[in-house]
């Protein structure tokens, strides 16, 4: 990837820490990778964050190259998920921010990190684009979003839909992703507003006796229902009671390239549950960046030293996506538990060897008292 990522001065390579991201199942430190990998010091790593300034671009050409993506007819997630960093002081950090965390459902200190998610029509799945959000100091989420879209076109990306949850199923963003004749499946408040006909005759369309009402108010069978939207116009809408708890949520469903009222047909529900399948890998792309590549474990500080280890962490799921597609590994877990199964296996045989509970020798040097066995 030497004409993605040119060579770094530094010792430390983005391969290295890449590998290093998913490797280590504890905080991410610099002088642990140095003590670790034992080549290289604690501050060549330091000065590879610092210095290297990676851009979102490179990390699509990487995962087009790579995953060998189709990038027409696909489905863009738009999601953002906070890298908690209860323990940081806000001041120390430029951007450890408060923001309201979905997971925790309170208020957390952490990085807002804002992805747009990348499916395939062969279900390949990838971060083409990503922006830190900052309060006060960027734009608003909203509008976050709608330039890292027009970047990702720009990019000969040509998606047939664009899913995302209700935040970001505002006026503005509808119209603009009605514009580019893009089909929606986003979630919607139950006090958003809709028109509805009390009585409907067959051949007559949506021009009078409106009656504007509140979804929560709605009666939306199982199999969805055709509403008018007060900002989207015709389209397909569906309700869908939580299992764990007594909450309903609501999705809106519009076809790609279906322009007027007259086109829209009532989406079938199996379709609306592939949609809603498809929007739910950004969800799995958030834990698995948390469980499987240290996003939240980095121990440095700077706005620069953060993004660099940020894009390391995305460039790591791309990674375990490859493997798999090569059937290397069969999960994302799957990489340490194999790693730390062996370590734990030459922990035992030295143990047995010994035959006591007590540590009489460095554990360092415990590959010594078994070095002329076969552990694998």
């Amino acid at each position: 990837m030497k004409d993605i990522y040119p060579n770094s001065k530094s010792r430390c390579s983005i391969n290295l820490y890449t590998a290093f991201l998913l490797s280590c199942p504890t905080r991410v430190a610099c002088t642990k990778l140095s003590n670790v990998y034992g080549g290289i010091s604690h501050d060549s790593v330091n000065r590879f964050l610092e210095k290297s300034k990676f851009v979102p671009k490179q990390l699509f050409l990487e995962a087009k190259k790579l995953l060998k993506l189709n990038l027409v007819g696909g489905y863009i997630s738009v999601d953002d998920t906070i890298i908690d960093k209860h323990h940081c002081k806000i001041e120390d950090n430029d951007l450890v921010q408060k923001h309201y965390s979905g997971k925790h459902k309170k208020v957390v200190k952490g990085v807002c990190l804002i992805t747009l998610f990348y499916t395939d029509l062969n279900g390949k799945k990838t971060p083409i684009n990503y922006r830190v959000f900052v309060k006060d100091k960027t734009a608003s989420k909203n509008e976050l979003i709608r330039d890292m879209l027009k970047e990702a076109l720009s990019w000969n990306i040509k998606p047939a839909y664009v899913t995302s949850d209700s935040f970001y199923a505002t006026k503005e963003n509808l119209f603009w992703f009605k514009s580019k004749g893009f089909g929606i499946c986003v979630g919607c408040t139950s006090k958003s507003l809709i028109i509805q006909k009390p009585k409907r005759v067959s051949g007559e369309t949506f021009n009078s006796d409106y009656c504007t009402q509140q979804l929560s108010k709605t009666d939306i069978p199982r199999e969805g229902k055709l509403l008018l939207h007060t900002t989207f116009g015709l389209v397909s809408m569906f309700r869908v009671n939580l299992k764990r708890s007594k909450d309903v949520k609501y999705y809106m469903v519009k076809e790609p390239g279906k322009g007027s009222d007259q086109e829209q047909n009532l989406v079938s529900i199996k379709n609306f549950k592939r949609l809603r399948s498809i929007h739910w890998n950004i969800e799995l792309y958030h834990k698995i960046l948390k469980n499987n590549c240290s996003i939240e474990s980095f121990m440095v500080r700077t706005k620069s030293s953060v993004t660099t280890h940020i894009h390391c962490a995305l460039r790591a799921f791309i990674l375990l996506q490859l493997n798999k597609l090569k059937k290397v590994i069969r999960s994302e877990d799957e990489l340490r538990i194999k790693l730390y199964g062996r370590i734990c296996r030459l922990f035992l045989l030295a143990i047995h060897e010994l035959n006591t509970l007590a540590f009489p020798v460095k554990l360092a040097n415990s590959n010594e008292l078994l070095k002329n066995r076969e552990f694998w």
